[in-house]
């Protein structure tokens, strides 16, 4: 499974940076609850998603933002296993979200990368 976009990492500082959406991939849809995988990194505050839900489709939305009060950083990426409940199974629901939106084109979210 490869992730694309690691996210940055920002040592020191007192700005406070907007959150970057993440790249996820499906891990798993169980019941009423879906598993994604995430690479935040080693300096950020996250990850944190949001889940809307309709009749037809989910939109998860993966975000994270630098920690400028982290003392220290590295370059290196780690992967986040990120349970989501849901108010109904996914089921046959599309599943979109998992390209962060600014400039990248959208694609099946239930397929590996």
């Amino acid at each position: 499974m490869l992730l694309l976009g690691l996210a940055g990492c920002s040592a020191g500082g007192t700005d406070h940076p907007a959150a970057q959406g993440l790249y996820w991939t499906l891990v798993s849809a169980e019941g009423a609850s879906v598993t994604v995988q995430a690479t935040d990194g080693s300096c950020d505050n996250g990850p944190h998603a949001t889940v809307h839900e309709s009749s037809t489709a989910v939109t998860i939305s993966i975000t994270t933002k630098a920690n400028p009060s982290s003392a220290s950083c590295d370059s290196e990426g780690r992967l986040k296993l990120v349970t989501l409940p849901l108010k109904q199974p996914l089921g046959r629901r599309a599943l979109s979200g998992c390209v962060p939106p600014k400039g990248s084109e959208p694609r099946d979210c239930t397929l590996a990368s």
